[in-house]
């Protein structure tokens, strides 16, 4: 085992991307969280919000991918927010197999609360680092994102 980020043969969390990235996402998804509480919110219901085309409406099918969520997990999501009045779903006109999800009025006014939070968070971040920093943040994010996509780091070649 020899990486840079070896120390003895034992990694320093310090060192390591993956606590870095979870520690930061956790630290985000307080934030989101707590400012969507205001609205008697989730940063879930946000999400799923931001995912569904306002005008068109998205495919339910479309939806679980698009989030990184299982089947299960998306029906039950819909489900409550469906029962909140913030999503409809209707057959698709054009292939009656198809069920889109669509907003609400309500779930549009959700929407744009989301959207402002997510904008403002990110705005603030970028603010803050700056321009230079802010670009190698996102080509360095973007480079570990292929990297994970297109490797396959258990298999055993590459033990």
């Amino acid at each position: 085992m020899h990486t840079i980020f070896m120390y003895f043969g034992i990694m320093k969390k310090v060192e390591a991307f993956d606590y870095h990235i979870r520690k930061v996402w956790l630290l985000i998804s307080r934030m989101y969280n707590a400012e969507a509480s205001k609205f008697k919110s989730t940063m879930s219901t946000g999400f799923v919000l931001l995912n569904i085309d306002k005008e068109q409406g998205t495919p339910s099918t479309q939806l679980g991918p698009k989030m990184g969520i299982n089947k299960s997990s998306l029906a039950r999501m819909l489900n409550k927010l469906e029962d909140e009045k913030l999503i409809i779903r209707k057959q698709d006109t054009a292939d009656k197999r198809i069920s889109k999800v669509f907003l609400t009025p309500f779930g549009l006014e959700n929407r744009l609360v989301a959207k402002q939070t997510v904008l403002k968070l990110n705005n603030t971040i970028a603010e803050k680092l700056g321009k230079k920093k802010h670009e190698a943040f996102l080509d360095l994010i973007h480079e570990i994102e292929t990297i994970l996509d297109n490797e396959e780091i258990f298999n055993e070649h590459n033990s």
